[in-house]
């Protein structure tokens, strides 16, 4: 049986293809388009999401972000302490780094 691939854009699978069988994916696309399609996990579909390098269902990939969002408050704790000591500051790249992961898990 062939493999399966879905085409990911901006972490979002938007395309199921089946290649004939023995013709490889790279050889029925541009190459720019054949590199966005990964070996399709069983049962995954249009709407899936990559979650950390995964592709997940939507669903899960929420139940995921929420439980990654909750681990991370210690260190979102940690680094308004040390903005308050001075130590760092709300605009730091590695501190607007974070907060922006964190806001992409909502």
């Amino acid at each position: 049986m062939t493999q399966s691939f879905v085409r990911v854009v901006d972490s979002v699978v938007t395309e199921v293809f089946m290649p004939p069988e023995g013709i490889e994916i790279w050889k029925c696309f541009h190459p720019d388009i054949a590199r966005q399609f990964v070996p399709a996990p069983e049962g995954c579909g249009q709407g899936w999401v990559s979650y950390q390098g995964t592709l997940v269902d939507p669903l899960a990939a929420g139940y995921l972000a929420a439980q990654a969002l909750v681990a991370s408050d210690t260190t979102m704790m940690r680094i308004g302490e040390a903005v308050s000591l001075g130590l760092t500051t709300w605009d730091a790249a590695d501190v607007v780094a974070w907060m922006a992961w964190r806001r992409s898990l909502r």
